[in-house]
């Protein structure tokens, strides 16, 4: 693909699960614009994409699900970031399984002030973020 694998815009959804997998698009792996949302849950792999594994400006994007269908998520060896956040955007992690590892840039990037980009996870829930080129976590965490 010549472009982004998934792209969600202006309130738009999108589902990636039962293991698919988004790999090797010249930009980002999913992209998410004005308010777009996505789940990304039961083995969901996004690998070797040109860009970021998953960008977000102003959406919201949960990574990894609990419950009787749960399952973790890989997002892995992207040429940028792992996950980056832009614009007050926001970052759901639901399983302690999920694997953010060996991206060129960070694990997860959040932009500074004045926008605000949220991680929000339950205690442990991020999962492993490791082997990222730049630092592994940079962001603001909730609670």
């Amino acid at each position: 693909n010549a472009g982004d694998g998934v792209k969600a815009l202006t309130g738009g959804t999108a589902l990636m699960e039962g293991g698919a997998a988004v790999a090797n698009n010249s930009l980002n792996g999913l992209a998410l614009f004005g308010g777009g949302t996505a789940k990304v849950r039961q083995g969901a792999i996004i690998q070797g994409n040109g860009g970021d594994g998953i960008y977000v400006d102003s959406g919201t994007v949960t990574v990894g699900d609990t419950g009787g269908a749960a399952g973790p998520v890989t997002i892995q060896s992207n040429k940028q970031n792992g996950i980056f956040l832009r614009t007050n955007s926001v970052a759901i992690f639901n399983n302690s399984g999920n694997q953010i590892i060996n991206n060129t840039g960070s694990g997860i990037l959040c932009t500074d002030s004045p926008s605000n980009p949220l991680i929000y996870e339950e205690a442990g829930t991020i999962g492993t973020v490791s082997g990222n080129a730049a630092p592994q976590v940079s962001c603001n965490v909730s609670p």
